[in-house]
């Protein structure tokens, strides 16, 4: 989906991290969306299987992860985010 985006040929709701250095450098810009977009919802998918007893660690270290680089973060309306020129 990126590099749609960069090439010009789509937009896309993308995760913040996934795409703050491109934002950072002006390769690519935030739009504001009208109405808002609204929250996705995030899913770990896994076979359920009792010989594997690690499953809940390994989804909370996801959880963890995901929550510590902001991830999951909404872009308040007042923040100025860099601009194409």
């Amino acid at each position: 989906m990126v590099r749609l985006v960069r090439a010009g040929h789509a937009i896309a709701v993308l995760p913040m991290p996934v795409v703050r250095e491109q934002l950072a450098n002006g390769e690519l810009r935030c739009l504001p969306a009208r109405p808002a977009i609204p929250p996705a919802a995030y899913y770990a998918s896994y076979v359920q299987d009792d010989a594997v007893r690690g499953k809940p660690v390994v989804v909370e270290i996801a959880r963890t992860v995901l929550e510590g680089e902001r991830f999951f973060m909404r872009v308040p309306e007042a923040v100025e985010l860099p601009r194409v020129a």
